[in-house]
C-alpha cells in the first residue's frame, strides 16, 4: 500500500524494490527524497499553524536541498506558480484555501525535492467532480514537465481509465491482473478483472445496456455499473488474506 511503498509501514514480510534496491536497505533520508506522497484528505495533510511556504520550505531543510533560505523561498514560491496558486499565497494559512487549492499545495510539497517517484493515496476522492478533472489535469502536466512517475492509487475506475498507463488489480492485497489500462477496459474484458476478479462469483444485476458488442466503458454503461450491486463480492475485514 502507500505506506510500504514509502517505506513507512511493516515491509518485511514483502518485498518491495525501488531502482532494483530492496527499500529495507536504502538508507530512508535517500529513499524519502525519491519517493514522496500526495495524501487523500488535503484538509490534514497540512500543518494549520504554519503559513503554507513553509510547509513547502520544510522538506527542503530536512533534506539539505539549496544552501540559504532565499533559494528555498524562490524555489517554493516557482512551485506555486506552476500549481496554479500565486506568489501572495506563500504566508497564508491553509484554512484560507479551498480543498483543491490545499491539495494543489500538497502536490507542490511533493514536487520541492524533485522526486523521481509521486504515490498518489486516493488525491482526488476527497474533492468535487469539477475539481478532480483541474488536479488530475495538473498532475498529468507537471509528469510531462518534470519527468516522474506516479503510483495512482484509486477505487475510482473513471479516473484509473483516464489518468494511468498500467494497471495493477488488488483484491484482499494479492495481485489478480497486471496489465496496460486501454487493455484492462477494452470490450468487455474488464466485468472479470475488475468488478468480479474472482473466479464463480455473480453479479446481482447486470444491465441491458452493456451488452457483449457494446464497449463497457461507455459514459452511459459507466454510470449504471458504478451503481452496480454485487452478490458476495465485498472483501469482509475479518478474512483478510496475508498479502
Amino acid at each position: 500500500d502507500a505506506q510500504e511503498s514509502r517505506g513507512l509501514g511493516d515491509v518485511y514480510k514483502r518485498q518491495v524494490y525501488f531502482e532494483n534496491e530492496n527499500i529495507k536497505y536504502i538508507k530512508s533520508n535517500v529513499f524519502r527524497k525519491n519517493v514522496q506522497l500526495i495524501f487523500q484528505d488535503p484538509y490534514s495533510s497540512l500543518n494549520s499553524e504554519i503559513c503554507i511556504g513553509d510547509s513547502i520550505v520544510e522538506p527542503m531543510i530536512v533534506h539539505s536541498i539549496f544552501k540559504t533560505k532565499k533559494e528555498m523561498k524562490l524555489k517554493a514560491l516557482s512551485l506555486l506558480k506552476q500549481v496554479g496558486l500565486k506568489e501572495k499565497d506563500f504566508n497564508k494559512f491553509p484554512n484560507e484555501f479551498s480543498g483543491g487549492q490545499r491539495q494543489r499545495i500538497v502536490i507542490a510539497r511533493a514536487l520541492a525535492l524533485n522526486p523521481r517517484i509521486i504515490v498518489c493515496d486516493e488525491s482526488v476522492s476527497a474533492l468535487d467532480v469539477s475539481i478532480q478533472a483541474e488536479i488530475l489535469n495538473l498532475l498529468n502536466d507537471l509528469k510531462e514537465q518534470f519527468g516522474f512517475t506516479y503510483v495512482f492509487i484509486s477505487h475510482d475506475m473513471s479516473v484509473i481509465r483516464y489518468f494511468t498507463d498500467r494497471v495493477i488489480v488488488l483484491e484482499k492485497g494479492k495481485i489478480v491482473e497486471l496489465n496496460e489500462t486501454d487493455s484492462l477496459f477494452s470490450a468487455d474484458r474488464w466485468f472479470v478483472s475488475l468488478i468480479v476478479p474472482t473466479p464463480g462469483r455473480r453479479l446481482a444485476v447486470v444491465p441491458s445496456v452493456c451488452g457483449s458488442k457494446e464497449r463497457i466503458y461507455d459514459e452511459k454503461c459507466f454510470a449504471i455499473l458504478r451503481r452496480l450491486i454485487l452478490k458476495d463480492s465485498v472483501a469482509s475485514p475479518c478474512a483478510m488474506s496475508n498479502g
